[in-house]
């Protein structure tokens, strides 16, 4: 078993842990082992230690997700900056109250 596997697990709780590995099964039906792995490597980034996490992870890196072309604004919502596609900028951006370019 990979090490990072095994790091998650043990940051998994007891009632966690049967769920995590029904999902790390369906991951490695769907795209294999090593995306599963991924996503786990993924997880331990951001200290996601459950079932759902690694669902909405595996999604995020796994789904292809349609481009939509950007919406026309009314005159009165101020215009901002494209919002980080990297999950730790966006944090970052979460953090400083959606400003951006604030670090």
């Amino acid at each position: 078993m990979p090490e990072d596997l095994k790091s998650y697990l043990k940051g998994c709780t007891n009632s966690e842990v049967g769920k995590v590995l029904k999902v790390l099964s369906e991951l490695t039906d769907r795209t294999g082992f090593d995306s599963a792995v991924n996503t786990v490597r993924q997880a331990l980034c951001y200290g996601a230690s459950d079932a759902d996490s690694l669902r909405n992870l595996y999604r995020r890196l796994y789904t292809d997700v349609p481009e939509l072309p950007p919406m026309t604004l009314s005159p009165g919502i101020p215009k901002m900056e494209q919002m980080p596609t990297n999950l730790v900028e966006y944090d970052t951006f979460l953090k400083n109250g959606g400003a951006v370019n604030v670090r």
